[in-house]
């Protein structure tokens, strides 16, 4: 009760126009999502198999972000004393961010590495305009509900009546391009619609998500994404952790409780592959995958080999995975399934931004997690951080705009500090 009639003081003392800036900052934050998720080509596309098919650049992203950007700039004018309160809490994200920009001196394509610099910084600046912009969280959830029901109700559809909906190999992709972009939107959606499930919905709300929930599972399975479907059982297991400290709490024992219940998870693991060696080959086997992860073990290797030439500054920001590079032509002719990632987030940071680049990275982890200890609100974006650090083992997340969890690692990073901000703001109103 006093937080709502806070809340409501702050917006009525805010300036005339936050209304307008608010609605304005929701749509473009909506516009953003849509083109995130569901892309700016055609679906259904044939899989490019040529090194010369594969574009450099996309003039609709060109105009849309672009505009976005311009857009989300504008908005953050008005908020400034915000965003350098914001800046000023969370540090090393920004600190990371100067680096970035820097390493792009000494990039063998500084022009590329500019323009891929200018829709990384557009993904920040959209979450931030929003972010301090809308005061009810309410607002930005239901975006996602839209966005994300939307996109697997729309994917489903076309999967059952579609032939272009399933790749090659007759594995699902839905409106996607590729069979794991689809496996990682379902987990991200499964991820938000079971953590909305218990917040105060009503029965119809309830019905609908458990809907979407089902069809979510449906497609990740579907899609047959190794790395999507382990990072789901994954965060299954952590919930279920999370839930034994609810259930113990009362009496006292809650920390024992999940503690044990986690020890258990690792030592089954272990003893599974220490009893049986064969095990881990089976179940890739069963996957249609092999131990080197589909030649993702050979291409880390290779990667690392070029990596190691500029060890510490880096090729430059996103310098290196660049189509008409000679290096990357020479990656193409060992791997047919032409890569333009290492397929290990960690692995690119340090190529393309060197070891000082992984270091801030850290940083900004160790601050993340530091400051989700102090927070006070329930922060159900959390779990798109948790997913997005596993999944960057085998995708390079972090440092691509267009992935989508490197895109919600972004957003759930910022609205972190963004909570912190208003809470502190509610204290001092309050007092």
């Amino acid at each position: 009760m006093i937080n709502s009639f806070v809340e409501t003081a702050i917006i009525n003392e805010s300036e005339p126009y936050e209304r307008f800036y608010s609605n304005f900052a929701i749509g473009i934050f909506m516009v953003f999502l849509f083109f995130v998720f569901f892309g700016t080509k055609m679906p259904f596309g044939e899989k490019i198999t040529e090194a010369e098919n594969i574009g450099t650049s996309n003039i609709v992203n060109q105009i849309v972000f672009g505009s976005l950007f311009i857009f989300s700039i504008i908005l953050l004018i008005p908020k400034r004393k915000k965003l350098f309160n914001l800046i000023g809490k969370e540090k090393f994200f920004t600190i990371f961010l100067l680096w970035c920009i820097i390493t792009i001196l000494w990039s063998n394509y500084a022009f590329v590495s500019l323009k891929r610099y200018i829709q990384y910084l557009t993904t920040v600046t959209v979450f931030l305009s929003v972010l301090l912009h809308v005061k009810d969280t309410k607002q930005i959830i239901n975006v996602f509900k839209i966005i994300l029901g939307g996109y697997l109700i729309i994917a489903l559809l076309t999967i059952l009546t579609i032939p272009g909906a399933y790749d090659r190999f007759g594995i699902w992709r839905g409106i996607a391009a590729h069979k794991n972009t689809l496996g990682q939107t379902s987990l991200l959606a499964l991820i938000f619609f079971a953590a909305i499930y218990n917040e105060k919905q009503l029965l119809k709300s309830k019905v609908i998500i458990t809907f979407l929930i089902i069809i979510g599972l449906v497609l990740l399975f579907g899609s047959k994404s190794s790395t999507s479907i382990i990072t789901f059982l994954i965060i299954f297991m952590l919930a279920l952790t999370f839930m034994v400290d609810v259930i113990f709490k009362p009496i006292g024992i809650r920390k024992t409780v999940s503690f044990l219940t986690l020890f258990i998870f690792v030592v089954l693991f272990v003893l599974i592959i220490l009893a049986v060696p064969g095990v881990l080959e089976s179940i890739a086997g069963g996957a249609g995958k092999d131990l080197t992860l589909t030649g993702r073990v050979d291409l880390w290797a290779d990667i690392w080999l070029e990596t190691e030439k500029h060890l510490v500054f880096g090729a430059g920001f996103q310098g290196f995975w660049v189509i008409t590079s000679v290096k990357v032509e020479q990656l193409f002719e060992i791997y047919p399934w032409l890569p333009t990632q290492a397929h290990n987030g960690y692995l690119d940071i340090i190529n393309e931004v060197g070891i000082i680049g992984i270091i801030l990275f850290s940083f900004i982890l160790i601050n993340y997690f530091t400051m989700l200890a102090k927070s006070k609100n329930k922060q159900i974006w959390k779990w798109f951080i948790v997913a997005a650090l596993i999944i960057n083992f085998t995708e390079s997340a972090f440092i691509r705009p267009k992935l989508v969890f490197g895109v919600m690692f972004i957003f759930s990073y910022f609205a972190l500090f963004s909570d912190l901000i208003k809470d502190k703001q509610l204290d001092s109103v309050t007092e």
